[in-house]
């Protein structure tokens, strides 16, 4: 596979961000947040949370990514959890385009008239949405329609990988501009692209990229690692964590909630107890001066799977 030059990528990234509806009125080429000091450490917070209030940052720069082919595409199939984060994203977005998705879900627990069930019910019900047994859910991909631009699940493709490195392209400028040199970058990890995209978008745009931190809030280090390899990009040096406690994605504990309480106290911020909650803590057992920790957002992590 052809090894992407420093120009390349950083074209790439725009280019593929730059036409975003999301982006209309910014005068950006790529989605940027900004650094926030956190007042209880020498460290940053990545503001990416602040990005958009629904979704998270994340899906709101794989979206970035994905907007050119989802305007220019006719039919649209995708598939994943009902309670999927990113097919929220997918469908708002797809809504304001005009487009109408063929939703493959999984049939599990009915959805609830509370909480954020009954979010992804108003978003999800605008399209046409199939239910899938557990039974034959492993075969799911083979019964996408034929005529229609299918999207993994997680969005894990390279229309939206483009969009995913959008964030070690920012982060990179940023500390150009400000002259940090962090050597800690801490980010989460639920499918993992986010945090793969920052390994190879740091390791090929920057000559000493700092050392990016995982906190592998889902999925297991063998599987991230096996995923890593390319030839495409230069890797940034990585180390993975298992969060300290309420390993089992989606898991919660007092100790979760008594660390949002904290920083909602001690820092203004909010975090969420599927991802950021752990992030923080994972980092508070590790932590460096200078270090830069992507608070990832969305509205429905914060519902956790209430």
């Amino acid at each position: 596979m052809h090894r992407f030059h420093q120009s390349d990528l950083v074209e790439a990234i725009k280019s593929a961000s730059r036409e975003s509806p999301l982006l209309y009125g910014t005068g950006q080429d790529i989605p940027k947040s900004r650094l926030h000091r956190l007042r209880t450490a020498q460290a940053w917070l990545k503001r990416d949370d602040e990005l958009s209030f629904m979704i998270s940052g994340p899906k709101f720069r794989k979206l970035c990514g994905m907007s050119k082919a989802l305007a220019s595409e006719s039919r649209i199939a995708s598939w994943g959890s009902s309670r999927s984060a990113f097919l929220f994203a997918l469908a708002g977005e797809a809504k304001t385009l005009g487009k109408t998705l063929d939703l493959f879900l999984l049939e599990s627990t009915p959805w609830q008239n509370k909480g954020a069930d009954k979010l992804y019910r108003a978003v999800f019900e605008e399209h046409r949405l199939i239910f899938i047994p557990r039974s034959e859910w492993p075969h799911v991909k083979d019964l996408m329609p034929a005529d229609a631009w299918v999207i993994p699940e997680g969005g894990v493709g390279e229309d939206a990988l483009l969009g995913a490195m959008s964030l070690g392209l920012d982060l990179a400028e940023q500390c150009e501009r400000l002259n940090l040199k962090p050597e800690k970058i801490w980010i989460d990890a639920g499918t993992g692209l986010t945090a793969k995209a920052l390994i190879w978008s740091l390791g090929t745009l920057m000559s000493d990229p700092p050392e990016v931190q995982v906190v592998l809030c889902a999925g297991d280090e063998e599987s991230f690692t096996a995923s890593l390899k390319t030839d495409q990009y230069r890797l940034a040096p990585y180390k993975l964590h298992r969060p300290p406690t309420a390993r089992s994605y989606g898991s919660t504990n007092q100790t979760i909630f008594k660390t949002i309480d904290r920083y909602l106290k001690e820092e203004t911020v909010l975090l969420d107890p599927i991802y950021t909650a752990k992030l923080l803590l994972a980092y508070e057992q590790e932590k460096g001066e200078g270090d830069i920790i992507v608070h990832s957002g969305g509205l429905l992590n914060n519902f956790g799977f209430d």
